[in-house]
């Protein structure tokens, strides 16, 4: 006996626990300690480094788990028990497929069922297998598209056939479903009691006898089925008795264990034999109830067997009859019907040696089309084979290599066809354009190069065009302006002189003539390409997706003469490319873009061209005339680029512009330092008007327009000079300044005539100008600056009276000017014009200041006379003899510069000043009207008197007499 420490065994990876008797301790150990259950997974960690390498990482079901502890962990536990025999031979009692099982046993196609989850996470296949096992086969995206033919051979069958066989039949099947209903109420009949007792009997019977004897698959070769057959023998009730002995230790007799075995084989015998008998007895139980039945049924067989014999003779009879009859009637035919199929081979063989024959001479054929520049030929050709290879002769060994060779022809066509490209246009551009008839270019090879390049899909030809065209504007600029300067002009140009000093050299007249051929022969080269564009833009158009089949088909009326000029072949190429939407709006657009990239870079060569004469600032040494004719002219070449494109080219514009602001900078600065120095040295006084100013006012008053006509030959002749300037009948005495003022904004509004297109740009230096005038003219006179500036002792009214004559010329002129500004400037620049509206306010104001200052230079001394005034006898008193003494002299030295009507107010304004600050004194001294006293009698005599000075005056003898009232 050995020792009951050997049934004792211990977890490997828990080497402290208690120690485990029994295989179900051991797999309550496992799943207790050794397993990881997420979700409804169960996951093995009874391994090195707590992980099991033969269970999936992802972890099974609980039944699964338990399957695989068996299998795999308590094999390898050498148990001696009854429950390691029994938990290893427990037989899988779940419906559902088991993942240990079924993974270590080989899937075929004879298995009804496979378990999909197995086979996904079967350990033993690449882990690449599981993502692509519903698509290696098939792909993503099959589609079983196989439609299967109908059968011709096999004539249609319609209902009526089966007619006849249908009536026949009918008596036989009624005949048939009645004995079928007979039986059955025969079947349903109760049994005799014997019977049912049997039937009670035998259900009991069947009761004793285990189902694993009636299940299909028992075998006593399945490893399985003999041990549930062994555990039938342990859990027997005559077995039970012996539980004690089996649960004795080891270490007792080995007699009594063998005892045991053999006692469990006899009960095992005995048992089957008892479940043997059972099974007999009751097959011959059913024999017995049964027997008439299988005889009547052995008897229907050997009938049935014996139709079948007779059917079986008849039917090889009918077909030999047929055969015999097919060879008669249809086989002559048949036969004719293969000689003609063969014929049909034969024919088709003989087109495929053609086809053959003429694929191995494209070649020699391509190289001989390219000889003669005929790409298109040559393209149709190669496209042409290469559908016959994949198409008429696939799969020929010969040809294995064809299709590389053509592909790699049709990349060499390409290449061919781009360095043509550039041929053509190094060609057509290579001398410069100098007249319309020039415009002409090799319309049919643009027309085949192009269809070429669309037909193999190169959309990337306008950059070769771009690049080749912006790199010839310059030798033709450079060309153009050498053969019109030494050819023509016969301008000497030293050895080694550069072409750029010799225009500089040249005058301004010879140089502008130059720049108009160099303008022309650029506007003429964008002409020609803009022609060369819209060709290449309707082969685009017929190329693309809306093929064009007749003239009403295009988009614009202009593409049908070129259709209808087309080759046959281009256009059946051209039709063949199919554009689509987006190809054809993305090259449209790209040739729309070229043209003004192509007509601003012609217009930025102007420019430098331009900048090549300017080096020195050449517009400084131009007269104005010389100026606007060039502005004109350079704004008649922008007129001429703006009508190619359909966006508008700015470099020569805004160019040009800089320079007309430079211009015009330049103008005003000269003129603004002039008119500075010359008001700043002005002594103020009247000044003696040149003719020349007065036939500047007289043109005005004839044209309506302000020019200077002094450099003119006409005004050198009139010399003379007079104290006034007339406008309108109205003479202005006014300073020299004033003069000078009025010639510099007739000369600004001659530069706004000839440059109308600045006239923005004028008028800011303008209105400048006048507002400098104006805010000059009050400091010196109205803020005294003249004291220090010309060394004037006093601002007198004489001073006073010519500074406001000046500002109402010029002031008088205002109104001119924003009528000529809102004539040529733009709507956009329209609202400009408002600061002439300011202009005449403020001259408006600065005239009133004046009015004002001159009645100021009086107001101290009617102070002075009214402090010393005393109403006396004697009428006029002294103090109003010196105050009307005092205001005569102010008559008489303004009479003559200010008009009737300013004066006449100047001496209103006056009188009711003194006779307000005579009011004042009076109530001073409590002298009224009421009081009756003789001092009011005598001040109204004075005052009576001095209302008769004034109207004495010119300028008040009109005045009524409620504006010189006394005072009562």
């Amino acid at each position: 006996m050995s020792s009951p420490s050997t049934l004792e065994h211990h977890c490997q990876l828990c080497p402290g626990q208690t120690a485990i008797r029994s295989a179900f301790e051991f797999i309550e150990h496992l799943r207790a300690f050794h397993c990881k259950k997420e979700g409804g997974s169960y996951m093995c960690r009874y391994g090195p480094y707590s992980m099991c390498s033969t269970l999936p990482v992802e972890g099974v079901s609980d039944k699964d788990y338990e399957e695989h502890v068996k299998k795999v962990h308590l094999a390898s536990v050498p148990f001696d028990g009854a429950e390691s025999c029994l938990a290893n031979n427990l037989p899988n009692t779940s419906s559902q497929p088991c993942i240990v099982q079924d993974s270590t046993q080989r899937c075929g196609v004879f298995r009804s069922t496979q378990n999909l989850s197995a086979v996904l996470n079967d350990p033993r296949r690449d882990r690449s297998m599981a993502g692509n096992f519903f698509v290696r086969h098939w792909g993503e995206s099959f589609v079983d598209s196989v439609e299967i033919p109908p059968l011709y051979h096999v004539r249609n069958v319609s209902w009526k056939a089966f007619e006849n066989y249908i009536n026949r039949v009918a008596i036989r099947h009624r005949r048939h479903l009645k004995d079928q209903r007979r039986q059955l109420r025969t079947s349903l009949q109760p049994l005799p009691s014997s019977s049912e007792a049997y039937c009670a009997l035998e259900s009991e019977l069947m009761l004793d006898v285990p189902k694993m004897f009636f299940s299909p698959t028992f075998s006593l070769e399945d490893p399985t089925c003999f041990e549930a057959l062994n555990r039938l023998v342990k859990i027997s009730p005559d077995i039970k008795a012996d539980d004690a002995v089996l649960k004795t230790p080891v270490g007792w007799s080995g007699v009594s264990r063998s005892r045991k075995s053999q006692r469990a084989n006899m009960i095992l015998q005995e048992q089957l034999g008892h479940y043997l008998d059972k099974v007999e007895i009751e097959i011959a139980n059913h024999l017995a109830t049964k027997s008439q039945a299988f005889f009547q049924l052995m008897t229907f067989h050997d009938e049935l067997q014996k139709q079948i014999d007779r059917a079986s003779s008849a039917t090889k009879m009918l077909r030999e009859q047929m055969q015999d009859i097919g060879e008669l009637l249809s086989g002559r035919w048949l036969k004719l019907i293969s000689l003609q199929n063969r014929r049909a081979r034969i024919v088709e063989l003989s087109k495929r040696l053609d086809l053959i024959s003429t694929v191995v001479q494209t070649h020699s054929t391509v190289q001989g089309l390219l000889n003669s520049s005929d790409y298109i030929a040559a393209l149709e050709l190669v496209s042409t084979t290469k559908a016959v290879l994949n198409e008429d002769l696939k799969g020929i060994v010969c040809f294995r290599h064809m299709h590389a060779e053509l592909i790699e022809m049709e990349n060499l066509i390409t290449q061919m066809l781009k360095d043509a490209f550039l041929r053509l246009f190094r060609s057509e551009f290579q001398s410069a354009v100098i007249d319309d008839a020039s415009l002409e270019f090799d319309q049919y090879e643009l027309i085949s190069i192009v269809t070429g390049l669309l037909r193999q899909r190169e959309f990337r030809f306008w950059d070769t065009i771009k690049d080749e065209v912006l790199a010839l504007l310059k030798p033709i600029v450079r060309q153009t302006a050498h053969n019109e300067a030494v050819l023509r002009m016969k301008i000497p140009i030293e050895d080694g002189q550069r072409l750029g000093d010799a225009m500089r050299q040249c005058n301004f007249t010879d140089w502008l003539t130059i720049f108009s051929v160099v303008a022309k022969a650029l506007l003429l080269f964008c002409r020609r390409m803009m022609l060369i564009l819209k060709c290449i833009r309707q082969l685009v158009l017929i190329a693309s997706s809306r093929t064009y089949a007749s003239r009403h088909d295009c988009d614009d009326e202009s593409d049908a003469p070129l259709l209808y000029t087309l080759p046959t072949r281009s256009q059946q190429m051209l039709r063949e490319v199919a554009l689509s939407e987006f190809d054809k709006d993305t090259l449209c657009d790209a040739l729309d873009e070229l043209l003004p990239q192509i007509c601003q870079v012609a217009e930025e060569r102007l420019c430098r061209f331009i900048a090549v004469r300017g080096k020195e600032d050449f517009s400084k040494s131009l007269t104005s005339e010389e100026f606007v004719g060039f502005t004109k002219t350079v704004n008649q070449i922008d007129v001429e680029f703006q009508s190619l494109c359909v966006r508008p080219v700015t470099a020569l514009r805004f160019y040009v512009l800089s320079m007309v602001e430079a211009f015009i900078q330049r103008f005003h600065d000269e003129k603004k330092t002039k008119l500075t120095n010359i008001i700043d040295s002005e002594n103020w006084k009247r000044a003696e008007v040149p003719k020349v100013f007065q036939d500047i006012v007289n043109d005005f008053e004839l044209t309506g327009k302000l020019r200077d006509s002094s450099t003119s030959e006409i005004a050198k002749r009139n010399v003379g000079y007079r104290s006034y300037l007339s406008k309108n009948g109205e003479k202005f005495v006014v300073v020299g300044t004033a003069l000078m003022l009025l010639q510099i904004m007739a000369q600004y509004c001659q530069l706004v005539e000839m440059l109308p297109t600045y006239s923005a740009n004028i008028l800011t230096p303008m209105v400048d100008l006048l507002k400098m005038y104006n805010s000059r003219s009050c400091q010196l006179i109205l803020g005294a600056g003249a004291l220090q500036m010309v060394g004037l002792r006093t601002i007198s009214s004489v001073h006073l009276a010519l500074s406001c004559r000046s500002l109402q010329l010029i002031a008088s002129f205002i109104h001119n000017f924003r009528e000529l500004f809102t004539a040529l400037l733009p709507e956009s620049s329209r609202h400009l014009v408002r600061h002439f509206s300011q202009l005449s306010k403020d001259y408006e104001d600065h005239v009133s200041e004046i009015h004002q200052k001159l009645f100021a230079v009086l107001e101290s001394c009617v102070d002075a006379c009214f402090g010393k005034w005393v109403p006396g006898a004697s009428v006029p008193s002294p103090a109003f003899q010196h105050l009307a003494k005092q205001v005569r002299r102010l008559h008489d030295n303004t009479r003559d510069i200010l008009t009737e009507k300013d004066m006449q107010n100047l001496m209103v304004k006056l009188y009711n000043g003194i006779r307000k600050s005579g009011i004042a004194a009076l109530q001073a001294r409590n002298i009224d009207a009421q009081s009756s006293a003789p001092e009011y009698e005598f001040a109204d005599r004075d005052f009576a008197w001095l209302v008769q000075c004034l109207q004495a005056l010119p300028c008040c003898s009109t005045v009524s007499q409620q504006f010189l009232s006394t005072l009562t």
